[in-house]
């Protein structure tokens, strides 16, 4: 079995993959679906491109062509783990803001999310459109991160991305691909988590016609 993966060294995810987690064999042909979803993440325009034209919501507007929409089911300031405080390059004092929430294409919802925002480091503006400030209030509001930070030049790290057949919300959703990325603005700024579900992929069949990969290269 091969992991394609861009993790640092020292870098954890902000939530443990699925155990029944595995990597689909992308690089083969024929590519099914769930396999271009992991490519494109793994291989997206992340050197010169912002956010919002490599990250989860152009990937999902690609596939589906309609506009993605984001519901936001808790969010409020996290004491930060050992591990986020070591990815966000930020000492124990900290203060992070979390959000959950789910990505919907229409009425499909199309993927899970978790973000741990460092509110200090991103722009006020941006901060009021994700619905808090700086000191980590929650202001409400609710948007796809991606378009929130669209404009400020932010960049997306991919860490991982797994294929987790058989892997079930607590809704009873199949989540097929699991991702994890830490996103850069100068320094990082954000950690995600990205969950698709078989459902958004059954709704919107491929093959697709995504943005062109491109080459990685160190924030």
């Amino acid at each position: 079995t091969e992991i394609y993966t861009l993790s640092l060294p020292d870098a954890l995810p902000i939530s443990s993959p699925p155990r029944s987690a595995r990597v689909a064999p992308w690089r083969e042909l024929p590519v099914g679906d769930v396999d271009a979803v992991i490519g494109w993440l793994l291989e997206a325009p992340r050197g010169q491109q912002p956010v919002e034209d490599c990250g989860v919501t152009r990937l999902l507007t690609a596939i589906s062509g309609t506009e993605i929409t984001a519901v936001m089911h808790s969010r409020g300031s996290k004491e930060l783990t050992s591990g986020e405080q070591r990815q966000l390059q930020v000492p124990a004092a900290a203060t992070g803001y979390e959000r959950h929430g789910t990505l919907y294409a229409g009425p499909v919802p199309a993927a899970a999310v978790t973000a741990v925002l460092l509110p200090c480091r991103i722009p006020h503006a941006a901060l009021h459109i994700l619905g808090t400030d700086s000191d980590g209030t929650t202001l409400g509001g609710g948007v796809p991160l991606g378009r929130a930070l669209a404009g400020l030049g932010v960049r997306r790290e991919p860490l991982e991305v797994l294929a987790t057949p058989g892997q079930l919300d607590t809704a009873g959703r199949e989540q097929v691909v699991w991702s994890a990325a830490r996103l850069w603005l100068g320094a990082p700024i954000a950690l995600v988590t990205e969950c698709f579900f078989k459902e958004f992929l059954d709704a919107f069949p491929g093959p697709w016609t995504l943005p062109r990969p491109g080459p990685w290269t160190a924030p």
